[in-house]
This record gives structure tokens, sequence and C-alpha cells, in this order.
């Protein structure tokens, strides 16, 4: 590594981490803040709100960031611009991209370490953070469920059950029609309840089986209980709603989206906002690029300008993300697309507009 490109990083790190601190600190404020009342009419305990936000902090460190390095580049570039820094390193010739090139590979690097670390790290926390406040708040944030009627696994039997107890992980008043590969029924058993085991079948109790005989006459045979092992569909797929995909690793997102699939439950969604996961890790990257030619376009060490660009920056990129999802969840535009367009656009942006056509 050459002396100019450890040089742009030893200007930008320190900023950056001064920024993450800055900016978790403000996000962990406006949790309090957001939920102090609460927290003083339920009489919640020091400790508990302390655990709350340590929870959170996983999630508020991987908001804060995007906007850090967005921040951190353009107000050390633009410091550098002023003090005729840059000047001299034009004066070599290199170019603003090639001075560029090790910060935007740092912000790779941090892009990758983001999604490792949201995916190992920010799911379970999120998921402690979410039961913990629930539990102190007394939110009843129950996945309970009625009149329930979903494929299996296969996409070819058929399960109706009255209600769905998502903390018992069982079913009332189960009804199974089995099906051969012509959609014909071959089977129809009726449960008065059934209980996912952890072998990953369900139990069904007080059980009627009917299958109909060369006749075309119906037989029937009762159980007190039976094993079901082919009715392996898991207990979400019963559940009240689609599951919180920030509380889920990419391996559950894909376990669940294959699921809905098979159900034939809407799952558009949840395609849409695991792309998204893939593509907001990205979001270091895009915003290292964008604020690379911002601190190219100041000629002062001005702070409050750095900040302001660097927020609205933000902001119109979180915005453009916001409504591309919107019009995936509508049918507009396929998931995959509404993911990726604003990677896309303000990476093209950030490259062509602004670090291209800078003065250097």
């Amino acid at each position: 590594m050459s002396i100019i490109s450890r040089y742009s990083l030893r200007q930008i790190i320190p900023i950056f981490l001064i920024s993450v601190l800055f900016f978790v600190l403000i996000l962990e404020i406006i949790e309090i803040v957001i939920n102090l009342i609460s927290y003083i009419e339920l009489d919640v305990p020091i400790a508990d709100v302390g655990r709350i936000l340590l929870y959170a902090l996983p999630r508020t460190l991987l908001y804060a960031l995007p906007i850090a390095i967005l921040f951190s580049i353009s107000f050390s570039i633009g410091n550098m611009h002023g003090n005729n820094e840059l000047q001299a390193v034009f004066g070599i010739g290199r170019s603003l991209a090639s001075f560029c090139t090790p910060i935007v590979f740092f912000a790779l690097l941090l892009s990758i370490a983001a999604l490792i670390f949201e995916d190992r790290v920010v799911v379970q926390s999120q998921r402690n953070y979410q039961q913990l406040k629930e539990s102190a708040l007394l939110i009843n944030s129950s996945a309970d469920n009625s009149n329930i009627a979903v494929f299996g696994e296969d996409g070819i039997d058929i399960y109706y059950a009255e209600f769905f107890n998502a903390q018992g992980q069982s079913l009332e008043n189960l009804i199974i029609i089995e099906r051969n590969r012509q959609g014909e029924i071959v089977r129809r058993i009726d449960a008065r309840s059934a209980v996912w085991q952890e072998e990953s079948y369900w139990r069904l109790f007080e059980v009627t089986s009917y299958t109909w005989g060369a006749n075309g006459q119906v037989e029937y045979q009762r159980y007190p209980a039976a094993d079901a092992p082919n009715f392996n569909t898991s207990p979400s797929i019963f559940a009240s709603a689609i599951r919180d995909v920030d509380e889920l690793t990419l391996r559950e997102v894909r376990e669940h989206i294959a699921q809905l699939q098979r159900s034939g439950l809407p799952y558009r969604e949840v395609l849409t906002q695991y792309y998204s996961r893939y593509a907001f890790s990205t979001t270091p990257l895009v915003l290292a690029i964008i604020s690379c030619g911002i601190g190219a376009l100041l000629r002062r060490n001005t702070l409050i300008l750095s900040m302001v660009m660097a927020l609205c920056s933000a902001v119109v990129y979180y915005v453009v993300g916001l409504v591309t999802e919107l019009l995936a969840y509508n049918f507009i535009l396929a998931p995959i697309v509404a993911a990726w367009f604003p990677v896309v656009l303000f990476t093209v942006t950030g490259t062509v507009v602004l670090i291209r056509y800078a003065k250097t």
C-alpha cells in the first residue's frame, strides 16, 4: 500500500470510529425517549431498561455504520481539500478516484463484515430485544391464529385447524386431507389436537382416520394418539402473520420462504426483505462512493455542511429503497429488482456524476 493510500485511511478511520460512537449514542437516546413514558408508567426496573438498550446495541451499530462512513469520508476529504492537501495529491498525477480507491475498498470490507455481523450477532440480539421489551411493556404479540388452511410441505396434502397455539406449538380440531399426485383424496384424518415434537413432526391425539374401501364405502379407525411423521409442516406456517425477517438468519429466511411457497401462502414481501438484507449490507460501500464526491465538492472544512449533505444523501437513499420495496409488495417490481435498484442507482450516480465530474 502506497504512502498516499495509508494517509487517506489514517484521515478517515479515526473520524469514522468517532462518528460510529456518536450515531450509536443518538440512536440509543432515541430508543430511550420513545419508550420513556411507558417505562415510567409501568415502573420498569432500570436493570431491564439497561438490558433492553444492550440488546438494541448491535442493531443500532449496524444502522450507524452507513451514516458514519458517509459523514467521516465527506468531512475528511472536505477538510483535506480546504487545507490544500488534495491539491498536492492532484499535483503528482493522482486523480480523485485513485485517491479514494483504498477508502472504497475499506467500505467494501465493512459491508461484508456488516452482513456477517447481522446474521451472526444482530439477529439473536434482536430476538432477545423484542422478547424483553414486549415483556417489560406488557405487549401482546402472540402469533396465535384461528381457522387456518394451508398446503403441506409437498404442496399436495391440505391441513385445516380451528386454532393454533403459538406458545404451546399445538393445533386444535385438526383435519388432514391426504391426496395423491392426481389430486384425488386418499385419506382424511381428524384429530382433536396435535402437538409439535422436537423430532420435527406432529403427534396427534384422539385420532379418527377415514379411508375408502374397494366397494366405495367409508372405513374408519380410531386411535387415542398417533405420531404423524409425514405431517412435518413447520408450526410457523400456522402463525397469524409473516415472521419478522429481522429476527431470522439468512438460512432461516430461505427456509421460511420455501415453506410459504409450498403452503400456498403469500411470500413476496418476505422474499423482498430477504434480497434487501443483502442489498442493505452494501450501503456503506454505496455511501462511501457518494461521500467521496461530496468531499471533493466541499472547498472548505465545513462541519455543518458536511453533516447536512451526508444526512440528506442517506435519507434520499433510504427513501428510494422504501419506495422500491412498496412497488415490489404491489407486484410492480420484481423483489430482486426492488432490493438492488437503489444500490445500482446511487453507485452509478456516485461514480459517474460526483467522482468523475468533480474538479481534480
